[in-house]
């Protein structure tokens, strides 16, 4: 019998939100092409991988799949080039996680002040 469990988000997401390393990355995908990851499925928002390159404040640079919200990904707001916050498992480099909500991203990508 197959089974499918929707709305799950992985253990590895919490934990990362919780005690993972900020650092900033640069997004490496261009808007059009960030649909062609979609990694999974929570609930009515996706997760999607966005190719990005970390810059850690006290480790080296490297590249990876930051897991966002497909919400965090649309209107534009994640185009290639774009400086983002992060978060990720310094033990498991892969686990990349977009920590910005909708509105931080959307005022960073067209430069609204508060």
């Amino acid at each position: 019998m197959f089974r499918m469990i929707f709305g799950l988000t992985p253990a590895w997401i919490k934990r990362v939100e919780r005690e993972g390393k900020p650092a900033m990355a640069v997004v490496k995908t261009a808007p059009r092409d960030v649909l062609q990851g979609v990694a999974g499925y929570s609930g009515r928002d996706g997760w999607v991988n966005v190719d990005v390159v970390v810059h850690p404040r006290d480790d080296v640079q490297f590249e990876g799949k930051m897991q966002a919200r497909y919400s965090q990904t649309i209107a534009g707001v994640l185009a290639a080039g774009s400086e983002v916050n992060v978060r990720y498992d310094p033990q498991h480099k892969d686990r990349i996680l977009l920590v910005e909500d909708l509105t931080s991203l959307f005022k960073k990508q067209f430069k609204i002040d508060d």
